[in-house]
């Protein structure tokens, strides 16, 4: 009666470990490396038993492990001094080994999804014969034709096209002080009775700056009662 003999294939020497590790139900940071190091070695010499290929990657890390096997099994043996680097290499490895778990379960979850991905089918979009909703609405014209009713328009529309230049009027600051004081020499007036009917914006920053010069040199007398309220101007009185 013959018998076959199957061993769980492995991408790596971290994977292989981390086999290991799982099926001995240890934590990655209490990795018991006497025990992984002899059941890592006992893996590959059955594959070699087997005839099977061992990459060089699987025999670079038995290395490691039988030095750190020799290394713990040495008393008074720090195993940092035997290395140039400062971190421990038994945490580096267990670092290596949790970085690796990490990125498998990652692989893991990606491989799900895309096998639930290919077990789905779309329906395929029928081909369908688009109907138009409305009538053509230029008929049987050409592109001439239309051209020719858009020049029609535009000229139609000439006059509504032109640009019109707006004509600068400039306002003078003397001129408008003048007026000021000319009205107020009737008497007290507010400052939106000294402005034009719908004055535009020049005509009210220039008289603006005519009241303050007229209070800068102390002929005018400008109150106001309120925030935004209007402002009461009055002449000087003259001694």
């Amino acid at each position: 009666m013959s018998y076959e003999v199957r061993l769980p294939v492995f991408e790596g020497p971290l994977d292989l470990l981390l086999h290991l590790l799982e099926r001995e139900e240890v934590d990655i940071w209490d990795i018991p490396i006497v025990r992984i190091t002899e059941q890592y070695l006992a893996y590959l010499r059955t594959m070699q038993e087997l005839d099977l290929a061992v990459g060089g990657e699987f025999l670079v890390m038995a290395a490691t492990l039988m030095q750190l096997k020799a290394r713990t099994l040495l008393p008074g043996t720090s195993l940092i001094d035997e290395y140039d680097d400062d971190l421990d290499p038994i945490e580096e490895l267990t670092m290596r080994l949790l970085e690796y778990r990490a990125f498998k379960e990652i692989a893991g979850v990606l491989g799900e999804r895309a096998q639930y991905w290919n077990q789905i089918r779309f329906r395929p979009i029928a081909q369908q014969q688009l109907k138009p909703k409305y009538a053509n609405p230029v008929g049987n014209s050409t592109v001439d034709t239309l051209w020719k009713c858009f020049q029609q328009m535009v000229a139609d529309r000439a006059d509504l096209l032109r640009v019109r230049q707006v004509q600068r009027r400039e306002i003078d600051l003397q001129q408008t002080m003048e007026k000021i004081e000319g009205c107020l020499a009737q008497g007290p007036r507010t400052f939106s009775q000294m402005l034009p009917p719908q004055p535009t914006t020049a005509e009210l920053v220039v008289h603006f700056l005519a009241v303050l010069e007229l209070m800068r040199l102390g002929r005018l007398v400008a109150q106001q009662y309120g925030n935004f309220t209007d402002i009461h101007l009055q002449l000087c009185q003259v001694n």
